[in-house]
């Protein structure tokens, strides 16, 4: 792990790390990654580590991709509850995972620095939907590709998707009336 902090960007998605790997790794990182930029951990087990561990890892870093359903909608909620606000995190992908557990208030608010989000697959409630729609964030980038956006008003998608540079709803449900 101490020689990993010493990259720039590391990606081990899909490596199987252990308990303990990935605990010394978060660890490291939350207490000496200074250079460390990007971190890839998707499609590993991260429902092993204590989910506040894992988000002060992710404070300290610009880039995560937590793709792949590598955390549990329990573990989900918990890693946004720690996960801090006014960080240097520019970009979340958080893929696949299963966060409508998540109060769309908290989700928002955590994610409103962020530059770049991805949501794709991530079975967003109506509700969250329409909040990350309805807040003025800093947002540049958002995938929300794979989830169901019918239920968010079409005025209001409209509003939201016109005040990004990129937007990506492959595979989103959309009614007709959002669409014309």
């Amino acid at each position: 792990a101490r020689s990993v902090i010493k990259l720039e960007s590391v990606a081990v998605s899909k490596s199987s790390p252990t308990k303990d790997q990935l605990i010394t790794l978060c660890s490291t990182i939350r207490e000496e990654g200074e250079k460390l930029r990007s971190l890839d951990l998707s499609d590993n087990q991260l429902s092993l580590v204590d989910p506040y561990l894992l988000a002060s890892a992710v404070n300290r870093l610009e880039e995560v991709r937590l793709g792949d359903r590598c955390l549990t909608h329990q573990k989900a909620k918990a890693f946004f509850h720690a996960l801090e606000q006014g960080t240097s995190l520019k970009s979340l992908d958080m893929t696949f995972n299963n966060l409508f557990s998540v109060n769309p208030e908290l989700l928002v608010k955590k994610v409103s620095h962020l530059e770049e989000l991805i949501l794709c697959g991530c079975s967003l409630t109506s509700q969250q939907a329409t909040v990350l729609c309805m807040e003025r964030t800093h947002l540049r980038s958002i995938n929300l590709s794979g989830n169901d956006l019918s239920s968010v008003e079409p005025v209001l998608l409209a509003n939201a998707t016109t005040r990004l540079q990129e937007v990506k709803l492959y595979g989103a449900s959309l009614s007709t009336t959002q669409l014309t």
